[in-house]
């Protein structure tokens, strides 16, 4: 390298130390590749801590949008509606429109009034949560306060429809996970997931060693050393794999929490999250519980009613 590139990097190197970047080389964001890894999650522990690791994982063994297993296609609010989509293309249906409305019905029927109700407990149960709207969701073992959650997720959600939508649009239309939803937000829901089912279709699922060109996750790991993979980032692109048939996809794993570790837990030492709880909900994203009867969450009077796309369709007509 010569002198002069060597000053100017440095030069680089020190003005992004003063607005508080640092300059990194592009291989320090390649993961480690470990295609063929199939043993205890835990050993990645021990190895660099300073790569991510690119593994092969099971579709079956896969969990997104907090608590919703992927193998369950119809029960996944994505998944399912990504298979209606590709049900009523043989017959040249719309697309667009069969995702439209599945999308349409999940927000619909799940509104969780608090963040506590997305991971599947009550809001009296996790105090911190059971006072914060839904798109708040802090899970035990992540070391977050409520206000950086926050400020994370307003950013997180005005990058992300930026990419699909010309119009300035937070949380205050509502996030991917949950209803309700803006018209302006549930288009930027379909578009995404339209576009991707046809890029994957047509091209197959292909990654690169960028930031953003992975399935982010980080893995669930019981006593026993089995374990279960929470999407963090790449939650389309997760459904769509799984509509698509897909038995298992790269995924990129920044972090593995092991359920023994409880007791050290952020949210758990802070007293956020009492042992009983914080356990529970690893449990419910581990066995993957779903909505369970799919009940419009927080609307008092509401009966409950089936969501779930193989029953959703088959009551369209009944339901206008």
């Amino acid at each position: 390298m010569s002198s002069l590139r060597k000053k100017g990097i440095e030069f680089i190197r020190i003005v992004l130390a003063r607005v508080g970047y640092k300059l990194k080389p592009i291989s320090s964001s390649i993961p480690i590749a470990l295609p063929s890894f199939d043993g205890d999650p835990r050993a990645l522990r021990y190895l660099r801590k300073n790569r991510d690791y690119l593994i092969t994982a099971r579709l079956k063994d896969g969990r997104s949008l907090f608590v919703f297993p992927l193998s369950d296609i119809h029960g996944h609010p994505f998944s399912g509606a990504v298979k209606s989509a590709l049900d009523v293309s043989l017959t040249g249906g719309d697309e667009r429109e069969a995702i439209r409305l599945g999308l349409r019905r999940f927000y619909w029927f799940h509104q969780p009034e608090f963040a506590a109700e997305v991971l599947g407990v009550a809001p009296k149960d996790i105090p911190m949560l059971g006072v914060q709207p839904p798109w708040v969701v802090i899970k035990p073992w992540e070391d977050m306060t409520v206000t950086e959650r926050q400020e994370k997720i307003i950013r997180h959600e005005r990058k992300d429809n930026s990419h699909i939508s010309k119009v300035d649009m937070s949380v205050e239309h509502g996030c991917n996970f949950c209803g309700p939803v803006s018209e302006e937000k549930l288009e930027v829901e379909v578009e995404r997931l339209y576009k991707i089912m046809k890029s994957i279709r047509k091209n197959g699922f292909i990654r690169h060693d960028f930031l953003d060109g992975d399935i982010r996750v980080e893995l669930l790991v019981d006593s026993s050393g089995n374990w279960k993979w929470l999407v963090k980032s790449g939650q389309h692109r997760a459904a769509v794999i799984s509509a698509l048939g897909f038995s298992s996809v790269p995924v990129r794993v920044g972090s593995v929490v092991c359920r023994d570790e409880v007791d050290v837990w952020p949210q758990v030492l802070a007293g956020n999250y009492s042992r009983k709880i914080a356990l529970q909900v690893f449990d419910n994203i581990f066995v993957g519980v779903g909505l369970g009867k799919g009940c419009r969450i927080g609307s008092p009077g509401v009966a409950a009613r089936p969501w779930r796309y193989d029953a959703m369709f088959s009551s369209i007509d009944k339901d206008g």
